[in-house]
């Protein structure tokens, strides 16, 4: 049987994942430094950026003045009819 697995801390993955993002170490590097599986990289980098793309669980909205969950969305500006011009170009 193999060896015991190693379960890494967060702080641990973002160090592991730093030496390629930032400092630019090729990655077989990195994984034969920590003993780590270039599948397990390439999780924990996949992971890593769904979690930076993804919107916060909630934004401050400042016409509302409070914080509103990410999923909700201010109503669209409705169109206003501007008086003096035609009713073809209104709110134009």
């Amino acid at each position: 049987m193999g060896r015991p697995r190693k379960h890494y801390s967060g702080a641990e993955k973002m160090a592991i994942l730093r030496e390629h993002l930032i400092e630019h170490t090729p990655i077989s590097e990195v994984c034969a430094r920590h003993n780590l599986q270039p599948t397990v990289f390439y999780q924990w980098h996949k992971k890593l950026f769904e979690l930076l793309s993804s919107p916060p669980p909630s934004v401050y909205c400042p016409i509302f003045d409070r914080t509103m969950p990410a999923t909700v969305k201010p109503e669209p500006t409705t169109r206003v009819r501007v008086v003096g011009l035609p009713a073809g170009r209104a709110g134009v």
